[in-house]
């Protein structure tokens, strides 16, 4: 649920900053635009998916080290 919520958000936002400082025109400019928003919110969903992956490990190894004991 966190995930598709915050890719949204860093999409409006990042097309507004775009929009802004580089005041894109015509199509060539929406594409390019709309690439950088993808590419965005790629890199937060491939962010989210190793923090989601490295949460499950530490709890593993906190799990084995506690059967150790």
């Amino acid at each position: 649920m966190v995930a598709p919520v915050s890719a949204l958000f860093g999409l409006l936002i990042f097309s507004g900053a775009i929009k802004i400082f580089l005041r894109p025109s015509g199509l060539a400019g929406q594409i390019l635009s709309l690439f950088c928003c993808l590419l965005l919110v790629s890199l937060l969903m491939i962010l989210l998916y190793l923090g989601y992956w490295f949460g499950y490990y530490l709890q593993a190894k906190k799990r084995a080290d506690y059967g150790k004991s």
